[in-house]
This record gives C-alpha cells, sequence and structure tokens, in this order.
C-alpha cells in the first residue's frame, strides 16, 4: 500500500489537482465516507489474514504436529479474570483455549502491519479470540458488518474470561456488535460474571476493599506549588466526599469574597483544604443561628434501578444496578446496593417503577417530573449519530417543534445533549421518529442514520412512508395539522387516542 503524499511534501499535489465538483460539502463529506468505508474493509482484510498467518504458525510439538489448546478450569479463568489469585497457576490466561502459535509468528506478523512485536502478539490473540470463541461476532466482522477495531476490543475484553462467559457475550452483543462501545461491553461482561461467578466476584470485591488508598507524594510539588493526590475508595465514600465537596464549594460562594471569581472546580479544590479542619467545615455547612444543619447545595440523588426476577425474589440473584444521575450507570453485587442504602448518613427514598414504553403527555412546554424520567430510562443517551452522552445530563427535544404544533409527548421526545440540540435547531441537521425511541437522522450532506438506545446504523433509506416527528393528536394543541393521523408505534394505541393537553406528569 503506498501512502498518499502529506501536505507539506514536495509531492502533494494541491488543492488545485483535486476536481473540483468533488469540493463543495456534499461531494467531500460523501467522498470521506466512501474512504471510511474502504479502510473498514481493509482493516476487515487484515484480520482475515491475521487469521490465516495464525493457522500458517502454529507451534508444533516433539511429533511434529500442531498443539491442542490448553483447556483451563473456568473457575480459575473467572478468579484469574476477576483479579485475585487463583488456586490453579495459570500461563498466559488470556490465551487459554486457544491454538498455540510458533514463538516467532508474532514478530513477521507485526512487521508486516508496521506494528511492534507485542502488538502483533495483541492482534494473533484478538483474531483467534474471535475465531474460536466469539463465533458469532467473528461471522458478522468476516462479512464486513462489524468494524475490526471494534470487534477486537470486545475480544480484548474477554480474552481470559471462562467459556460460559465468552459464550453469553457472544451471543448478546452479535446483533449489536457494530455499534456497541467500550463501556457498554464491560458492564454486560461485569453483569455476566456476577451471575455465573457471584462468589469470585465477591472475593475480588472484598480484596478491593483491601487495596484501597490516598496517595500524596510530597516529592513531586513543581514550582507553582500546585500538585495533586490519588485516591481509591469505595463508591459510596468518594460519592459522599464529592457531594460535600460541591456544597462547601457553593458555600464558599457566597461568604468568600476572594472565591467569587473562582470557578466551580477550584472552588471544590479550596473545598478540600477546608476539609483538613473539620470545625471550619462543619461551621460552613451549618445554620449559625439555628445551629442546624444546612441545606446541601447540589446535594446529588443516586437513583437505583432494580431489575426483579423470580431468582431475585428468592433471593438468588447477586446482581445490583445503579444508575447515579447524569451517569449510564454500573453493575455491582446486589448486597453492596444494600450496604450502601443502610449507611446512617444516607436519605433513601423509594421511588415507582416506570415503564418506558408508558405513553405520557403534558400541556406544557418544559419536559419534567415522571416525562422526563419516561424518555431518559426509555433512551438512555442523547439519540444524536453516535453520542454516548447520559439522557439525564441532556436537553429534552421536541422532534416536532412544540411552536408548530408538535406535542410534549413521549412520542415526540428525544434527549440531545445541548451541542447536538443547537446542531439540530441551527444546522440543518433534519430528525424524524419511526417510533418513540427510534429516530432517523438526514445530516445536511444526505447522509442518513437510524438511532435508537442501543446505539447508530447508517441508513441509505427515508424514513419510512407514513412516519410522523410526532403523535399528532385529533384535538387540542397536540392536533397540530387539521386532519393528520397520528402516528403510532406498533402496539403504542394510546398514541391514537385525544388526550387532553392537560394531562398531568
Amino acid at each position: 500500500m503506498t501512502l498518499a503524499p502529506h501536505r507539506d511534501d514536495p509531492a502533494w499535489p494541491g488543492e488545485s489537482a483535486l476536481p473540483m465538483e468533488d469540493c463543495s460539502p456534499v461531494g467531500l463529506a460523501h467522498r470521506i465516507r466512501d474512504a471510511r468505508a474502504r479502510v473498514a474493509a481493509a482493516e476487515t482484510e487484515v484480520v482475515v489474514l491475521a487469521l490465516a498467518w495464525a493457522d500458517a504458525h502454529p507451534e508444533l510439538g516433539d511429533d511434529g504436529q500442531p498443539v491442542s489448546p490448553t483447556r483451563v478450569d473456568d473457575d480459575a479463568l473467572a478468579a484469574h479474570f476477576v483479579g485475585i489469585d487463583p488456586e490453579q497457576s495459570l500461563d498466559s490466561p488470556a490465551w487459554a483455549g486457544l491454538p498455540p502459535v510458533a514463538w516467532d509468528a508474532p514478530a513477521g506478523l507485526a512487521a508486516a502491519c508496521g506494528l511492534s512485536t507485542a502488538a502483533g502478539r495483541g492482534l494473533l490473540r484478538d483474531v483467534l479470540v474471535l475465531a474460536h470463541r466469539l463465533p458469532a461476532i467473528w461471522a458478522r466482522t468476516r462479512a464486513g458488518q462489524v468494524p475490526a477495531w471494534r470487534a477486537r476490543m470486545i475480544a480484548t475484553e474477554v480474552a481470559g474470561a471462562p467459556d460460559d462467559v465468552v459464550a453469553a457475550i457472544d451471543a448478546a452483543l452479535a446483533p449489536v456488535a457494530d455499534r456497541a462501545g467500550q463501556i457498554t461491553v464491560r458492564r454486560l461482561v461485569g453483569e455476566v460474571m456476577l451471575r455465573l461467578y457471584p462468589e469470585q466476584v465477591e472475593a475480588a470485591s472484598l480484596e478491593a476493599l483491601d487495596r484501597r488508598y490516598v496517595r500524596f507524594d510530597k516529592e513531586a510539588v513543581g514550582h507553582t506549588g500546585v500538585s495533586g493526590m490519588d485516591i481509591r475508595a469505595d463508591y459510596a465514600d468518594l460519592d459522599d466526599l464529592d457531594t460535600t465537596l460541591t456544597a462547601l464549594a457553593e458555600v464558599l460562594d457566597r461568604v468568600h469574597p476572594d472565591a467569587a471569581h473562582d470557578t466551580l472546580a477550584v472552588r471544590r479544590a479550596r473545598a478540600l483544604g477546608v476539609l483538613a479542619d473539620p470545625a471550619l467545615a462543619h461551621q460552613l455547612l451549618t445554620d449559625v443561628e439555628t445551629s442546624a444543619p444546612a441545606r446541601i447545595p447540589g446535594r446529588s440523588r443516586t437513583v437505583l434501578e432494580l431489575r426483579i426476577s423470580d431468582l431475585a425474589l428468592l433471593g438468588l440473584d447477586p446482581v445490583g444496578h445503579c444508575r447515579p444521575e447524569t451517569t449510564n450507570g454500573f453493575v455491582t453485587l446486589a448486597e453492596r446496593i444494600a450496604a450502601w442504602c443502610g449507611r446512617p448518613a444516607t436519605d433513601l427514598t423509594v421511588l415507582p417503577v416506570l415503564d418506558p414504553d408508558a405513553h405520557r403527555a403534558s400541556d406544557a412546554y418544559q419536559v419534567v417530573g415522571r416525562l422526563r424520567e419516561i424518555v431518559d430510562r426509555r433512551d438512555r443517551h442523547c439519540l444524536f449519530p453516535y453520542c454516548t452522552h447520559p439522557a439525564t445530563a441532556c436537553d429534552h427535544d421536541h422532534v416536532h417543534p412544540y411552536a408548530t404544533g408538535g406535542s410534549t409527548c413521549t412520542c415526540n421526545l428525544i434527549p440531545l445533549c445541548r451541542h447536538h440540540h443547537r446542531l439540530k435547531t441551527h444546522a440543518g441537521y433534519h430528525a424524524a421518529v419511526v417510533e418513540p425511541g427510534v429516530v432517523t437522522w438526514t445530516t445536511p450532506h444526505g447522509h442518513r442514520f437510524v438511532v435508537n438506545r442501543t446505539g447508530t446504523l447508517p441508513s441509505d433509506r427515508p424514513p419510512p412512508l407514513g412516519a410522523r416527528t410526532s403523535c399528532f393528536q385529533e384535538s387540542g394543541r397536540a392536533g397540530g395539522r387539521t386532519g393528520s393521523r397520528p402516528f403510532a408505534a406498533p402496539g403504542h394505541t394510546l398514541c391514537q387516542q385525544a388526550e387532553p393537553r392537560s394531562t398531568q406528569v
């Protein structure tokens, strides 16, 4: 492959050598997309050839035949995978169950790819994991449906995991492997490990608690006098510390004139120094006149989502889901969440379970209360192509504008981060609802994408006939255009019923 000359290279042809008819924004966007498609195809070819390289360079035994893969006990693999010392000593656990390759195989592949030998060995391991342990994802990768880099990311995350865990990951991720991000993969791996190997995960959690620390290297302070501190602690302790720092920062903004021009980040750093004097910190956070605790500004709320199963009712489901606001959440042991809820300083509020498929509407323009929570729970993140910003930290956009008849209801609302909200409003990006929680986007350059809670799919097809940008109703403001039929997703009969705009949320 011959590299194209750089702009500063004498061989650079200059803009005048590019076809002028292709230099419009639309033409350039299409050329860039086509170039990316060729790069993706080439990367797929590289991983397919890397597997052929591994097959052509097997490790040979004394009899001259390829050595069989090493079978490792799943419990030992699980212990090593979660970070505890297994009773059985393991040699290269990430290669467990994979056909061994010759000791000199990585160097030749790496040289051909322009990689270090260590990176070449990693490439061989990833393609072997895909071919031998993730067959469904590998089939989609070979077909060009999953980018090679994303398939390798999944392989890296599961390398060394027990066979049943990898099989479960393959089955769950194969349909969405083309758009699954690293956070999603890690969360799923963690949940599967919790369900299949709870004892090993619990042991790892206890060991992790023994490895907590606060480190401050006084020798690393530079001439500015500003340094850093490294902390590793229990999530609940760090969450409380984070909340207290924000509370002190807001108090400093009110009571210390010299802090008025500081950013919140700077005031939080100053608040850390205040915590070094517990009496002063207590004074600042306490109403002096009443000696009652002052309201802590910005106090965060932790939302715990519990998925109840038959096993959970019997006390046999170890998985707990924790989703703090403005994050996508994580999974952990259910008993750990129970311990957090039982902390003396915890104010626990039980909220009703919300159905993310429920239809709800409001007269108001503002999206608040349960309506907002339903949209957040349904969509999880910003529904602009390839964005993963948490829905709880997003604006809530009326796909069909409220000012021109768009309703404030779950059929017409999507979460958009502030930047992408501005793009939709001012930069010519058009959204159309296919069904609640599924949006088709058209860029100003003619590219189309379908986005839902699982991610983004490129699509060159226009929205299906009959798809509306909101659930236009037959009466009230939500009726919008006279005579238009309301859009309804399959099974969404509520969208077809006339509801007054005064529906309570």
